[in-house]
């Protein structure tokens, strides 16, 4: 169970809740702590209200709610925040910087609530764009799975050489699209880490956990490289290191026929992968028998 945030000010403390994950959040909060705790879902009027019960809740902190959300979710449940906003004012600010139009048409969703998007989205942005997501915001913390620890991001402050105003609405900028994109890879490296934790232990030979994830994040963005990033694909290819060790290395007596096969165009990159995957299966087959002689 997660210790609370160390809190960084004197202002009102909030949680916004993943509702995908931590379900029936609205019922919970009403029902379960003091009477009139203020609390609002962001996907109300808004183009997800069909999606409202599972829509992200902002709730005002309490610590049984806390522990709840845990519960359910680990260090997924959402964010925790200070702000001396009415609630209206933060339901508002949120709904705005989750919202953003495509040029082609449509609202596309930005889960800005989960830690880790937050996290990489934030980190990504110049700093008057990290000024207006903050909006009355003082200070967002986040959960650090791999680090164990509470991350505290402060509101960046006005140095005068321009002028913040608020976002009316959300652009998206190049190195923004990349984070979402390298968020999303942080979580499938996770599930990596799990897989190789269950089955091929000696490739996380980092003394911690982040150091390990780091090195599964660079191994997934030269998978992507080959042009597969899909989780079967990572998993198949994190077996064939596995099994082969560093097929990369020029050394390795596998290199030049392994890495041939992953870079040719003569198949699609998910079925280079299963092909080379079936091949280390089959020379791990081969030597182990060869080794029971």
């Amino acid at each position: 169970m997660l210790d609370e945030p160390i809190w960084q000010s004197e202002a009102k403390q909030w949680l916004l809740l993943d509702g995908a994950l931590v379900g029936h959040v609205v019922r919970y909060a009403r029902g379960q702590v003091d009477n009139g705790i203020d609390v609002i879902n962001l996907f109300w009027n808004s183009p997800w209200k069909d999606l409202d019960d599972i829509g992200p809740v902002i709730v005002e902190f309490h610590p049984e709610l806390f522990n709840w959300a845990q519960q359910q979710a680990g260090y997924r449940y959402g964010l925790a925040f200070e702000s001396d906003a009415p609630l209206i004012t933060l339901y508002e600010h949120w709904q705005c910087i989750i919202r953003y139009p495509q040029p082609q048409g449509g609202d596309f969703l930005l889960r800005l609530y989960d830690p880790v998007i937050w996290d990489y989205f934030f980190l990504a942005s110049a700093k008057p764009i990290q000024t207006q997501l903050f909006g009355p915001m003082h200070t967002v913390h986040t959960f650090g799975a791999l680090e164990q620890r509470w991350q505290h991001y402060l509101k960046p402050v006005d140095d005068g050489e321009m002028s913040v105003e608020p976002i009316r609405q959300m652009k998206v900028s190049d190195e923004q699209w990349q984070a979402l994109t390298e968020a999303s890879r942080h979580y499938q490296a996770i599930r990596v880490m799990e897989h190789a934790e269950k089955y091929f232990p000696q490739l996380l030979s980092a003394p911690d956990a982040k150091s390990n994830h780091q090195w599964v994040m660079e191994e997934l963005r030269r998978l992507s490289k080959i042009g597969a990033s899909d989780d079967r694909s990572a998993l198949l290819y994190i077996n064939i290191l596995g099994r082969m060790g560093n097929i990369w290395d020029e050394q390795n007596p596998n290199h030049q026929e392994f890495t041939q096969l992953l870079l040719s165009h003569e198949q699609l990159p998910t079925a280079r992968i299963e092909q080379v995957e079936k091949l280390s299966a089959d020379y791990h087959q081969s030597n182990k028998s060869g080794t029971d002689i």
